[in-house]
């Protein structure tokens, strides 16, 4: 979790965005602790928007596989 929190706050300071509004804690919690079959269900039911999913979709795949 504190490394998918870390790439996150990296994104958001490059967009001048508080990291909570990209990525709320809670949020990305759940989806490190959300064992997915497919891709497409990392971000269901995240409450995220689109805009945030397409600015963090490729952190978050890029952690998980490690």
């Amino acid at each position: 979790v504190e490394t998918l929190k870390n790439e996150c706050t990296e994104k958001a300071e490059l967009l001048d965005l508080s990291p909570s509004v990209l990525a709320p804690k809670a949020t990305l919690m759940a989806i490190a602790r959300n064992h997915v079959t497919r891709q497409d269900d990392i971000f269901a039911d995240t409450g995220l928007m689109d805009w945030q999913v397409d600015q963090i979709r490729d952190t978050v795949e890029s952690v998980l596989a490690q």
